[in-house]
């Protein structure tokens, strides 16, 4: 298995020059090399099987997945999301779940988070710009609307059939607050 290093040594040099201790370092770099391993797994069970070719794949795409992990997606999160993505490119895959963690970080739960992102990724929604939906989701909870309205903004939006500023003005909130 090839797990990426830079981002190892990356992480084990700011420790040593933070004076970090030793012990903490190694058990940081052990977390992410657990991660990079899962992400690897996870892609190999969804994605290789789906057609995409393993020798695509570049240790930046498992860096990036990996920190999800960290931001709130859970490891069968990731995995359902996977299983269910249609197939588009790589970049896409990475954003989508990217931006599910967003959502769920904006307070969505990740049924709802994954619907509007695989809605999105079947209609090239992560090949534009997507992350003011989540700053929408964020102010619509903020202001308690909801639920049902909330869901239906975002999906007109990855539908292609709004704009974010149309649903977030079509839910009464403030334009400013994107």
């Amino acid at each position: 298995r090839r797990l990426p290093v830079e981002p190892l040594v990356d992480k084990m040099e700011e420790g040593l020059a933070k004076r970090v201790d030793a012990h903490r370092i190694q058990q940081v770099l052990g977390r992410d090399l657990v991660q990079y391993g899962f992400v690897q797994d996870v892609l190999h069970k969804t994605l290789f099987e789906k057609g995409y070719e393993p020798e695509n794949l570049k240790s930046a795409v498992v860096v990036r997945l990996a920190r999800t992990l960290s931001m709130g997606i859970a490891q069968n999160e990731m995995q359902a999301l996977l299983q269910d993505a249609p197939k588009v490119s790589m970049g896409e895959i990475v954003e989508a779940v990217e931006f599910t963690a967003a959502l769920k970080q904006a307070g969505e739960p990740f049924l709802e988070a994954k619907e509007i992102t695989l809605v999105g990724l079947q209609n090239g929604f992560f090949t534009r710009t997507a992350w003011n939906l989540p700053l929408m989701v964020s102010a619509a909870r903020t202001n308690h609307l909801p639920e049902d309205e909330i869901k239906i903004a975002a999906l007109e939006v990855v539908k292609g059939n709004k704009t974010v500023l149309e649903a977030h003005a079509g839910l009464g909130l403030d334009p400013k607050s994107l």
